[in-house]
């Protein structure tokens, strides 16, 4: 996925590969993209599974590594990166990147039987413009569930100097 499996690097240099993994994961977008129905837009699709990586990402930080410096370093690098490009003009609008931070927190801390993974994807289909297609709320389901497993993966090999 991002070449750091049982590797040791620094906090600085994971954030900055993580912010390039938001937009290089096609093999997960994959997933998600082929369980949308035809109808979908598949650019908006993939902009808004790029949207829900950032969360996942952040997510998963605090999962590995808490409320720490290290934790706090990873995303401070990270978010850095993503807001470079954003100045640039060739990454995620900030302003968008915050909505979507704000709904999917919100979606997260909702409770549902079917659990986070439900709430996320209802969120992410929202947001995608298609409401409550279930077929789309499974696609953010599944975009949500491959990316947080990816990372939790990952995290558990990085070693960090």
């Amino acid at each position: 996925m991002l070449g750091l499996g049982k590797v040791k690097t620094t906090a600085e240099d994971l954030g900055a590969r993580l912010a390039e993994w938001t937009e290089a994961a096609e093999d997960l977008d994959r997933q998600a993209l082929d369980a949308l129905p035809k109808e979908v837009d598949s650019g908006i699709a993939r902009r808004e599974l790029r949207y829900l990586r950032v969360f996942a990402i952040d997510l998963a930080t605090y999962q590995a590594f808490g409320d720490t410096p290290t934790q706090k370093a990873v995303l401070s690098s990270f978010y850095g990166m993503i807001m470079l490009k954003a100045e640039l003009g060739t990454g995620l609008s900030m302003s968008e990147l915050d909505a979507r931070l704000k709904r999917y927190g919100e979606a997260l801390s909702e409770k549902h039987h079917m659990g986070p993974g439900f709430t996320i994807g209802k969120a992410f289909s929202e947001l995608c413009g298609s409401g409550t297609d279930i077929q789309v709320i499974m696609a953010g389901s599944i975009g949500f569930g491959s990316t947080m497993k990816a990372l939790g993966d990952l995290l558990k090999k990085i070693r960090l100097s």
